[in-house]
């Protein structure tokens, strides 16, 4: 009877510890399901799918529960020095020297190293270089510039383990920056516009940037409660539309990940609970996993085709295409790939957050904002699309997004000018999968239902935002995500007269069907 007890909890165990890590979705018993009233397995599934009743929820996110649990004030960086300055400096040729200003700096060693891209899980780098007050002989050709500093004494007491970020060999050449025409003889009639507002729309020589950003685990209204300000920001000052019933494709990120990044569905969708089959998935999961991804249609390996600068920006290690194991890509699919960074930083992460972490006012997250600003600024002139994914400040953290909301704004603020006149999204991946809010009634609905604010650049606004604002009310999935950006990829002023067809997905930007 013993051995039969053990027996049990090893399966329970086996089953939990799958259930966590498993790259496959695991469905659980939602309460929530109970309450659907049950669906005839005559009925025909075009109508069912097209008749769904969306859950609505307060227009602020609150619900009582989430009041009495929710710590607004968390705040993890709110004692941090915030002034904070490394030994080094990193000047703009892609040289460093010892920062002279900076007390106790004559009492240390310091050296700097290049760190280069490998793979997705590993980095090279060059050998060290002895710094000193003068601007180094030895020119850092990378992105990332890691410098140390030991104290002359005893090279054991490490008082830098610093990572400079750069845009190294950024070429702002303007590619494919010019005016995009309507094909000759098509016309639209799904968009009719007058001759002035067109002449408007053709005197733009530029295809307009894509910035967007992920917040792993975030759902649209915790959005709403959480950050406030920069909502506020982006439906005032940006016109974002709030898409409020998008659903997500996976358990976790990796599903959800490459179904609005390449369009693929890696997890069988089992309809049983409407008395249907199921759906089968594009990719097993050796196929999603255990192989390199550098030839599949990843969106801003397209853009990037088509003369697009671009960057990819994540502060986790398991990022999207990693996560648990996964190999992700061989070669860099974009011009800025912040793989290595994350690569070396988590290679002793206990010293590196000891050293450049929340003590120094650096969030994990804020790595990604620097870069990004680097990004903007290096590349004024050429088109661009950039995706920078924080999974640390929500992922864990029911309070996380709480502090930052101040952050967000500031940063949307900074750049303006730049944002104003591109698209802009703003999105989770799904809701927060566990924590004190996942158990409560709307913790268990915000789960499928991710953040997605979209902006699109000012002079589409008048025509397109109409659209968005009748497709906010309507439901969508992370597979039209991934249309709607190949149809910006397609015409960036999105002037064709249909979106991209074939795909899993359509394209928010069009008129979708009644439903």
């Amino acid at each position: 009877m013993q051995s039969l007890f053990w027996l049990c909890l090893g399966f329970s165990a086996l089953f939990i510890f799958y259930a966590l890590f498993s790259t496959q979705i695991v469905t659980f018993d939602f309460d929530y399901l109970r309450e659907l009233v049950p669906v005839s397995p005559d009925i025909d599934e075009v109508a069912l799918f097209s008749t769904c009743v969306l859950a609505e929820f307060d227009k602020d996110g609150w619900t009582k529960d989430v009041l009495e649990k929710a710590q607004v004030d968390w705040d993890p960086v709110k004692k941090c020095d915030d002034k904070f300055v490394p030994f080094t400096i990193l000047g703009a040729n892609g040289t460093v020297w010892l920062n002279k200003n900076k007390k106790g700096v004559e009492n240390l060693n310091c050296w700097a190293r290049a760190i280069y891209f490998k793979d997705d899980w590993h980095f090279n780098a060059s050998g060290w270089f002895a710094l000193q007050y003068k601007s180094s002989e030895v020119v850092f050709n990378s992105d990332f510039v890691h410098t140390s500093c030991q104290t002359a004494t005893n090279i054991s007491d490490i008082k830098e383990d610093f990572i400079h970020l750069q845009m190294w060999n950024a070429k702002d050449d303007g590619a494919m920056k010019k005016t995009t025409k309507r094909p000759t003889g098509m016309t639209s009639t799904k968009f009719p516009k007058a001759k002035k507002e067109e002449a408007e729309e053709e005197k733009r020589e530029e295809r307009p940037s894509v910035f967007i950003f992920v917040f792993d685990s975030v759902a649209n209204s915790q959005a709403l409660r959480s950050l406030p300000k920069t909502v506020s920001l982006l439906e005032h000052e940006f016109e974002s539309v709030n898409l409020r019933h998008v659903n997500k494709a996976g358990e976790n990120s990796h599903p959800n990940g490459i179904a609005f990044l390449i369009g693929k569905l890696i997890t069988q969708m089992d309809k049983g609970i409407f008395g249907m089959g199921k759906e089968p998935a594009d990719w097993n999961e050796t196929h999603a996993c255990y192989r390199y991804f550098d030839d599949e249609p990843f969106i801003l390996k397209e853009f990037t085709k088509k003369g697009y600068k671009s960057l990819m920006a994540e502060d986790w290690a398991n990022g999207v295409f990693n996560y648990p194991n996964c190999w992700g890509f061989k070669e860099a699919p974009v011009t800025h790939y912040m793989r290595p960074f994350q690569a070396y930083y988590e290679s002793d992460l206990k010293q590196a957050r000891t050293l450049m972490g929340d003590d120094q006012c650096l969030e994990y997250h804020t790595f990604l904002f620097n870069y990004l600003t680097k990004f903007i600024k290096a590349y004024k002139e050429s088109p661009k699309i950039s995706m920078v994914w924080a999974s640390e400040v929500a992922h864990n953290y029911n309070d996380g997004l709480f502090h930052i909301d101040a952050q967000l704004f500031n940063y949307f603020r900074e750049h303006r000018e730049v944002l104003d006149k591109s698209y802009t999204i703003l999105m989770g991946d799904h809701g927060i999968r566990w924590g004190k809010v996942r158990s409560t009634w709307i913790g268990e609905r915000e789960i499928n239902n991710p953040m997605m604010f979209v902006s699109v650049p000012k002079h589409l606004r008048k025509r397109i935002n109409p659209i968005l604002k009748e497709n906010s009310n309507k439901l969508l999935t992370s597979f039209d995500i991934y249309a709607s950006l190949v149809d910006i990829l397609n015409e960036p002023n999105l002037s064709a007269v249909a979106g991209p067809q074939g795909l899993r997905g359509v394209s928010f930007f069009r008129p979708l069907p009644p439903g």
